[in-house]
């Protein structure tokens, strides 16, 4: 669990950083003639490309995850079936004392 906050403070300070860049890019750029704007066009092109790379990477990440967690839950229904039978009555008939008295 720990990993998996890293990972998300690490993608939030990389958009924090990019918006940061853009926001003085765009400062810069409406004090600049046309072709310094070019350049700094391209430079939040490349950091806005940056982000989105690093989102995909993210995506790819939590469905590989997501994919593993469905492997070990699918190994452990069938390696466990009665067990998994008597949890899911039990959460069932507590959902159902919980729906009824409402």
């Amino acid at each position: 669990m720990p990993a998996r906050k890293t990972t998300e403070e690490e993608l939030l300070e990389h958009l924090r950083a990019t918006v940061k860049e853009a926001e003085d890019l765009l400062n810069e750029a409406s004090k600049v003639g046309a072709d310094k704007a070019d350049e700094l066009r391209s430079r939040a092109k490349a950091a806005l490309e940056s982000v989105q790379a690093n989102f995909q990477h993210q995506k790819e990440e939590v469905i590989q995850r997501g994919k593993e967690a469905a492997g070990v839950a699918d190994a452990y229904v069938h390696d466990n079936p009665w067990r998994t039978i008597g949890a899911v009555s039990a959460v069932a008939l507590l959902l159902g004392i919980i729906i009824g008295r409402k």
